[in-house]
């Protein structure tokens, strides 16, 4: 599971709680590095201050929300019913007010955490204000307008898109793209990579989007998600 906290006091007791519980979590301290997260990690349950540095509680749950189906449970410094009643609206699973009563909130967790694990989201769109990125019509758009991507460069840039923020080795991109006849020819990757950040990128010379991992193979960035 993962905490989204930017609080220490309440950080340290969430650890010994879920540690003493043995379930196994992760921390992030803002809601960007929370989201970021949530698209790489794919976590079951979440736990969300709504208070948070930077981008607040609820604009975190919007972001999460357009890439997880995974339960949400806020942690409100103060009981308000409507920001309960809002936290239910916007797709929260629980809301629950600091300081957590530990026994409480550990039973709520491991009742979210016996749930059916819901469906993942493999139909994710990616958009920044330059580059949007639709996997389900397989599509890509530069500042607002289509992109005409050739089969191969469609299949090239959707597999490096679902494997976002991993370096994809040569080998790996040759056969999922071209198949295993191809294991040996490196310099298609790179013709289609160049061809690819000449349409994609705002300077094809030093690419935003589209990294060169040097001797390892290529890795895609989201950039709205990554400082």
């Amino acid at each position: 599971m993962l905490i989204i906290d930017g609080h220490p006091g309440t950080v340290e007791q969430l650890r010994e709680l879920l540690t003493r519980g043995e379930i196994d979590f992760v921390v992030a301290a803002n809601g960007l590095e929370g989201v970021q997260m949530v698209y790489h990690w794919q976590p079951r349950l979440i736990l969300l201050s709504l208070v948070l540095p930077g981008m607040d509680g609820w604009e975190t749950l919007a972001e999460i929300r357009a890439l997880s189906n995974a339960p949400v449970i806020l942690l409100a410094n103060t009981y308000n019913s409507h920001e309960v009643a809002r936290g239910f609206d916007e797709g929260a699973f629980d809301v629950i007010v600091k300081p957590v009563v530990p026994h409480v909130l550990l039973a709520r967790i491991r009742s979210v955490l016996r749930l059916p694990r819901p469906p993942t989201r493999p139909d994710i769109c990616y958009a920044d204000d330059y580059l949007r990125l639709d996997p389900q019509t397989q599509r890509a758009y530069v500042q607002q307008k289509e992109v005409k991507l050739s089969t191969i460069e469609r299949k090239l840039l959707f597999f490096l898109f679902a494997h976002a923020g991993q370096v994809c080795p040569f080998e790996q991109i040759l056969e999922h793209v071209w198949g295993a006849d191809y294991s040996e020819s490196d310099q298609y990757v790179h013709i289609y990579i160049s061809r690819l950040r000449k349409k994609l990128e705002i300077d094809p010379r030093r690419p935003h989007y589209i990294l060169t991992e040097h001797g390892a193979g290529y890795r895609f960035r989201l950039a709205a998600l990554e400082s």
